[in-house]
């Protein structure tokens, strides 16, 4: 679960002065070629894993460049990112429009614990939807006992199977704030491990299980495209498709009682700055939902679309909110294209214990060219809402 840079990486991350800069087509695919520090050069298309993170390198470094006009570039390229570090505050989507607010604002250090007991909680109703089909699958028909009780990654979940009792172990990895790894012993034999890999991106939520004593093997993709989500999910034991499914997701509207709660955490929605009549919502068959809102703002060769994408996950009164934001940019002459990855960050709400939102964020396996780490990464901001003002 850990995350290591490769050399290419490395070496984006080490960029320091910019010398050129030439955004172009490439095979229909865009593509960009940087002069940097010492005569060293880098030229990469959006089909190389590494070109959004060039990307967003070489737009910090021109946000924050004293004298932006020394660097050699042409004049589409050097429209394109103008518009996209436009108030030089940062040029991330996400940072303009919420994370400066926490610029002028101290935060504390949250106690680890805290955090990881509420990721805990609010990943289970997913955990134990995928229990429940995969038990059914076996002819196992199963009630799940109370809820399950741990201390922060550990805990233990009783299920019901006609008069036994089934005791689960289970152990959760947070290393990365968009990634968690669970691991369910005791599934359906005593020695039976099922290890559980969740990843969140913006374009989509990935679940992967696999069960080796079982010969079990699925995974399902939340796929987010422009036109909604669509859902697809395949299981196999011993090699043997037994499970497929390939389907779009249901559409909410802000009003369906599905919703509800949200409407009524009226501190999160201002904290996140949602704004729901802006947003389509999409429900997960465990009750998670994905909120999907874009904005465009078009000038006369300009177009900007802002993009975000926002997971949430709840348990009672505890919401774990992961949010994806970037920016698309196109020259509508030319149709070169600009991308800007936005910040990938977890916020944790811990309820109303203090009848305010409480936002934690911790650590991502990746970040933007604004500084989330320092700004951001562990720390802890408690917001008075009107009502304890």
């Amino acid at each position: 679960m850990y995350r290591f840079m490769n050399e290419e990486e490395l070496e984006i991350r080490q960029m320091k002065h910019l010398k050129m800069v030439h955004l172009y087509q490439l095979a229909d695919n865009d593509a960009l070629a940087v002069y940097y520090d010492d005569d060293k050069q880098m030229n990469l298309c959006a089909m190389d894993a590494n070109y959004h993170i060039l990307m967003e390198t070489v737009l910090s470094l021109y946000s924050l460049c004293e004298a932006p006009d020394t660097i050699i570039m042409d004049e589409s390229t050097r429209t394109l990112l103008d518009r996209a570090v436009a108030g030089k505050e940062c040029h991330t989507a996400f940072f303009n429009r919420i994370g400066q607010k926490y610029l002028n604002t101290e935060g504390a250090s949250a106690p680890t614990f805290a955090s990881e007991g509420i990721l805990r909680q609010c990943v289970m109703p997913m955990i134990k939807y995928y229990l429940n089909q995969l038990y059914h699958m076996w002819d196992y028909k199963v009630v799940f006992e109370k809820e399950p009780r741990g201390w922060r990654r550990n805990c233990v979940l009783k299920l019901r199977e006609g008069e036994d009792t089934l005791i689960l172990p289970i152990k959760m990895d947070f290393a990365q704030g968009n990634e968690c790894r669970i691991i369910v012993a005791n599934f359906l034999k005593d020695l039976n491990q099922l290890t559980f890999e969740i990843t969140y991106r913006e374009d989509r939520l990935y679940v992967w299980f696999e069960c080796p004593e079982m010969g079990l093997l699925g995974e399902s993709h939340y796929e987010i495209t422009g036109k909604g989500i669509n859902a697809f999910t395949s299981i196999r034991v011993d090699g043997k498709l037994v499970y497929h499914q390939n389907e779009p997701v249901e559409i909410l509207t802000p009003d369906d009682d599905r919703v509800r709660f949200l409407l009524e955490k009226k501190a999160l929605l201002a904290e996140a700055e949602i704004n729901l009549e802006q947003t389509s919502i999409y429900q997960l068959p465990w009750k998670g939902l994905i909120l999907c809102s874009r904005l465009e703002n078009t000038s006369a060769t300009i177009q900007r679309t802002d993009y975000d994408m926002i997971y949430i996950e709840t348990y009672i009164d505890k919401i774990a909110l992961r949010q994806f934001s970037y920016s698309l940019i196109e020259d509508t002459v030319t149709k070169l294209k600009l991308r800007t990855d936005g910040a990938i960050m977890r916020k944790l709400y811990f309820g109303d214990r203090m009848k305010g939102v409480e936002t934690f964020f911790l650590p991502v396996g990746c970040y933007s060219g604004w500084d989330y780490k320092k700004y951001l990464e562990n720390r802890y901001f408690y917001h008075e809402t009107e009502e304890t003002k």
